[in-house]
């Protein structure tokens, strides 16, 4: 799936339409393969999962997303980054003044990466 996100044909946002359809195909071999070792842990009666995983918000992403954007562009992973870097800047700010500063902090530390980028 990585492979027909990240491959170096893909302009821009959209993922090219060999590219799209790569990605669905391993999309179904993965629930393919899933379901199989699911099958087979049922009959064995060796049930390993302790929580369910969220198959049918990858089939949205897939199917419904991945032919306007590219799920790479939406991927929330920097995100969740980001909330660690305000959890560590929230740790070490003074109580009263901490929505303050963690914002100012944050300002300036994308402000500084954000120049480093433009002057690359």
């Amino acid at each position: 799936m990585r492979a027909a996100m990240s491959d170096s044909s893909n302009t821009g946002v959209k993922l090219t339409d060999s590219n799209l359809q790569m990605l669905q195909r391993a999309n179904y071999l993965f629930h393919s393969a899933h379901n199989w070792l699911a099958t087979e842990a049922l009959e064995k009666e060796n049930l390993l999962w302790r929580t369910r995983p969220k198959y049918h918000k990858l089939d949205h992403i897939v199917y419904d997303c991945a032919p306007e954007v590219s799920p790479l562009k939406l991927s929330c992973y920097t995100d969740e980054d980001a909330m660690g870097k305000l959890k560590k800047l929230a740790m070490i700010s003074y109580p009263n003044q901490m929505g303050r500063q963690v914002l100012s902090r944050y300002a300036a530390y994308t402000c500084v990466r954000w120049l480093r980028r433009l002057t690359e």
